[in-house]
C-alpha cells in the first residue's frame, strides 16, 4: 500500500500565510488566484495613499512652522540691531561731548607758550607801509604780541619779507622777486595801496628797502613771528628752517602756507617749528566739527589762522566768491564752539584782517 501524507488537523499559527508565501517566494506566483492578487494590490494602494496623505500633512505643518520660526527670528534680529544701534549712537554722542569739553583726556596739550591775541598782519600794513622795518618797529612799540609776515627768496638765495611775488604793487616794478639779486631789489613806493582795503593808500616820507628775514630775527629776538612761505620750494623751506634753528627761535616761530603741500613739507622738514593750518585743513576741521568727529581726531597744526569771509571778501582769493557764499561759510569756519574747542586743545586761533567792523 502506498503511504499517505498526514493531513493537518489544526491550523498552525506559525505556518506562513498565503500572502507571506507570495512575498517570500516559497510558492509559485502563478498558483495564486487572481482574487488574492486583487486584494493585495488594493491593500497596498490604500496604505500608500494613507502614507502620502500623512507625509503631505507633515510637510505642510513643517513648512508653516518653519516660516513662523524664520519670521520670529527675523524680528528678533531687527530688534537687537536697533537696540545695538541705539547703544552705539548713545555711547558715541556721550563720549564725543565729554571729549569736546575735556579734550585733554585723549590729546596732548598744545605747544604754544606765548600770547598771540594781538597780531600785526604784514607788520601792521593797514597802519604803516607793510612788511618794512619801520612797520615792525611801530608794531613793537604798541606791544603787538605776534608779527605776521610773508617770505620770498631772491635769485641769490636771500630770504626777504614780502607778500607779493611780483613787485608792481609794492615797488612799482613789474618784475618778480625771484628774478632779482638782493642788491638789485628796488625800494618800496612812498604811496602803497593797502592790500586788504582796495582804494586806500598808505603814505610814507621816504622809500624803504625790503627787509631780510634774518634782520628781523636779529632785531626782535623775543617777538613771536608767523610766516607764510610763498613759492620757493624745498630751498626756501630749508633756508628758513636753518635760520630759525640758528637763532634758537623754533619755539617762537610759526610757519606754513596756503598750500597744504607746502605746509606738509614744512612739518616734515622741521617738526620742532610750530605750524599753522593750510586752507585745506581749515575746511577739514570745520567739516569735522559739523559731524561731531573733531574731538576724536589728532590735529597737526598749532595755529588756526583764518580770514573772516564776510568781511575779508574785498580782495584776495575771497573776492572771487559771491557774497552769499562768503556769508554762508563764515559761521562754519568761525564757529564759536569750534574756536573754543581748539583753544581747549592748545591750538591758538586768530583771524585776519580785522581792520573794519563785522558786517
Amino acid at each position: 500500500m502506498g503511504r499517505m501524507s498526514p493531513t493537518p488537523t489544526s491550523h498552525d499559527s506559525n505556518s506562513p500565510s498565503s500572502d507571506d508565501v507570495i512575498m517570500s517566494g516559497h510558492q509559485n506566483p502563478t498558483e495564486i488566484s487572481a482574487e488574492k492578487l486583487k486584494r493585495l494590490a488594493f491593500k497596498d494602494r490604500a496604505i500608500g495613499q494613507q502614507l502620502m496623505k500623512y507625509c503631505c500633512c507633515w510637510v505642510e505643518e513643517t513648512k508653516h512652522s518653519s516660516c513662523v520660526d524664520l519670521y520670529g527670528e527675523f524680528l528678533v534680529t531687527i530688534n537687537n540691531s536697533v537696540m545695538l544701534l541705539y547703544y552705539v549712537a548713545g555711547s558715541y554722542v556721550i563720549s564725543s561731548v565729554v571729549l569736546f569739553l575735556c579734550p585733554q583726556l585723549l590729546h596732548k596739550p598744545g605747544r604754544v607758550t606765548f600770547p598771540s591775541r594781538f597780531q600785526a598782519h604784514r607788520g601792521g600794513g593797514g597802519e604803516w607801509t607793510e612788511n618794512t622795518m619801520s612797520a615792525f618797529k611801530q608794531a613793537e612799540l604798541i606791544d603787538v604780541e605776534l608779527f605776521e609776515l610773508d617770505v620770498q627768496m631772491t635769485r641769490d638765495g636771500e630770504v626777504v619779507v614780502c607778500h607779493d611775488d611780483n613787485l608792481a604793487r609794492v615797488c612799482g616794478v613789474d618784475e618778480n622777486i625771484s628774478q632779482h639779486l638782493l642788491s638789485t631789489l628796488p625800494l618800496c613806493l612812498k604811496e602803497m595801496e593797502v592790500a586788504c582795503e582796495p582804494g586806500e593808500f598808505m603814505r610814507c616820507e621816504v622809500q624803504q628797502p625790503l627787509v631780510r628775514l634774518e634782520d628781523l630775527y636779529k632785531k626782535f629776538p623775543t617777538v613771536p613771528m608767523q610766516m607764510d612761505l610763498k613759492p620757493g620750494g624745498d630751498e626756501l623751506i630749508r633756508k628758513v628752517s636753518d635760520m630759525t634753528k640758528q637763532y634758537n627761535r623754533e619755539h617762537l616761530t610759526i610757519w606754513g602756507a596756503f598750500s597744504h603741500h607746502t605746509t606738509s613739507l614744512c612739518r616734515e622738514h622741521n617738526p620742532n617749528i610750530l605750524s599753522f593750518c593750510s586752507m585745506m585743513e581749515v575746511s577739514i576741521y570745520s567739516l569735522l566739527m559739523l559731524i561731531g568727529l573733531l574731538p576724536w581726531i589728532p590735529l597737526k597744526a598749532d595755529f588756526y589762522q583764518i580770514p573772516i569771509p564776510n568781511i575779508s571778501n574785498k580782495s584776495g582769493f575771497l573776492s572771487t566768491f559771491p557774497k552769499w557764499f562768503c556769508h554762508l561759510i563764515t559761521p562754519i569756519m568761525c564757529n564759536p564752539l569750534l574756536l573754543w574747542h581748539l583753544e581747549k586743545r592748545g591750538v591758538r586761533t586768530g583771524a585776519w584782517v580785522l581792520n573794519h567792523l563785522w558786517k
